[in-house]
């Protein structure tokens, strides 16, 4: 087999259980634990939305995807393809020459504004009561 990008959909939405004396496991963790320790996985990702996750390997998707659906619940395949297409898209973008960076030209010299602090309540030479 080659290296194969597999995106899956799967249902995480679980009743919380009923005994709390048992650790819940969020369902987030708990799929990307399994399709982590499927063999021949090299790496496994969430993709944008979450009920997506995207796994990448030497893997059967049929396999992964019974595997997944005995654990976790509802699972479906949603696209499968090679691996290396994104890796020769981005070599090619590598190859192509870098452009230099033009920086503008700032003439002049920065002005810094000072701050004007106005007292709201002026104080007076005379004391405001007259009895003192």
């Amino acid at each position: 087999m080659k290296q194969q990008k597999i995106v899956i959909k799967v249902s995480m939405n679980h009743p919380i259980p009923r005994f709390f004396c048992f650790r819940p496991q969020n369902p987030h963790s708990k799929v990307l634990k399994l399709a982590g320790g499927f063999k021949g996985v090299q790496s496994v990702a969430l993709v944008r939305d979450q009920d997506r996750i995207e796994v990448t390997g030497d893997i059967d998707a049929v396999n992964l995807a019974t595997l997944l659906r005995k654990k976790v619940g509802f699972t479906e395949i949603v696209q499968v393809s090679k691996a290396d297409e994104k890796e020769k898209k981005e070599s090619e973008s590598k190859n192509k020459a870098a452009q230099p960076i033009m920086w503008p030209y700032i003439s002049g010299v920065p002005h810094r504004e000072i701050p004007y602090v106005m007292d709201p309540y002026p104080s007076y030479s005379e004391p405001p009561c007259s009895i003192m």
